[in-house]
């Protein structure tokens, strides 16, 4: 168990490590207090929206290691510091008119892809600035010509393929580097519920990416079509170090018999979904998910790592919370 946690107010979401000329490492630090059940509390007054944060722990395995709250909804570049959001700052006009279209799972017509793909083709088209990025999945009018043909591309041929679900691989944060973007399939997992700066315009910006996601999600859901989130439970980038394993040792993931991580992923370990935190934090993503960026459903990777008790009560709660026809599926097969 954690014996001392400090909280860490920072101003900038980069740190110098990142940018030496833009970075800002300075910071406020309070020291939490150990309450009931070994929940750490301190309740700071004050107006924070738009600061970072981070925790700052101590147990009998790790010594003022520095972690990102688990629970961050957005974070800085690289997904160092978590960030507070005040989510009312981040809608896009008309989003109150947006809601997951109530589709039963016998109309869906799926479509997957990735951020990056849509828009990654020099013969797609569109604003070059926008490639690869959020704003290149929902750009209008983008088209390529060869000889006396011309064809839709990007946006505008996923709406002429008929599809009503685009199922996109992981676009949550990922243990990669933002600046110097390079193609990653999205399967390594940092912080997993604040967004990937990579595909935003501007990722040291915490805000930004959210603002683009839901103008994304906003453009689909106009067309009849549901954003279907590819998520990534099933194990971490890497355990040690992680902020899971970081604020309870040894509790977020399993191990095998002679104590060394089990690795049914074959990512070098596995989460342990059966336990009620990781049980908790599944329900509790998954409904942040659906709720705030209005997703028409979830594709679990490697879903036959998940406890069957854990999978049923994720896709009961969305249903209660969300919609009856929120749309959850995932692969059947572990990995490792």
């Amino acid at each position: 168990l954690s014996t001392r946690i400090i909280l860490r107010i920072y101003n900038s979401g980069t740190p110098k490590s990142v940018d030496s000329l833009n970075g800002d490492d300075s910071y406020n630090a309070y020291e939490m207090v150990k309450g009931e059940k070994g929940v750490f509390e301190y309740e700071l007054s004050g107006d924070l929206e738009g600061k970072y944060y981070t925790f700052v722990v101590t147990n009998d395995v790790y010594e003022n290691q520095e972690v990102v709250d688990p629970y961050a909804k957005s974070t800085g570049v690289n997904g160092l510091r978590g960030m507070v959001v005040d989510f009312s700052k981040t809608n896009p006009e008309g989003w109150e008119n947006v809601s997951m279209h109530s589709y039963s799972r016998t109309e869906l017509a799926v479509y997957e892809t990735h951020i990056a793909d849509v828009s990654s083709s020099s013969t797609w088209g569109g604003t070059a600035s926008k490639a690869k990025k959020y704003g290149g999945m929902y750009e209008k009018g983008t088209t390529f010509t060869s000889g006396d043909t011309t064809v839709k591309t990007g946006f505008d041929h996923i709406k002429e393929l008929g599809v009503n679900a685009v199922q996109i691989l992981p676009f949550f944060d990922q243990a990669n580097d933002e600046v110097n973007a390079s193609f990653n399939w999205g399967y390594n997992p940092l912080n997993y519920n604040s967004l990937d700066g990579v595909y935003s315009s501007n990722p040291y910006d915490g805000y930004e990416k959210i603002k683009e996601f839901k103008e994304l999600v906003k453009a689909y859901n106009e067309e009849g079509i549901n954003i279907i989130m590819d998520v990534v439970y099933n194990h971490v980038n890497g355990a040690t170090k992680s902020n899971f394993d970081v604020l309870m040792p040894e509790y977020y993931f399993r191990y095998s018999i002679d104590g060394t991580l089990s690795n049914g992923s074959g990512c070098g370990n596995e989460t342990r979904s059966e336990v009620s935190m990781m049980r908790k934090f599944i329900k509790d993503s998954t409904e942040f998910w659906a709720k705030e960026y209005k997703l028409g459903g979830f594709r679990f990777d490697l879903m036959g790592l998940h406890d069957i008790q854990t999978m049923n009560e994720v896709t009961a709660n969305l249903k209660e919370k969300i919609d009856e026809n929120i749309f959850v599926h995932g692969e059947p097969w572990a990995g490792g």
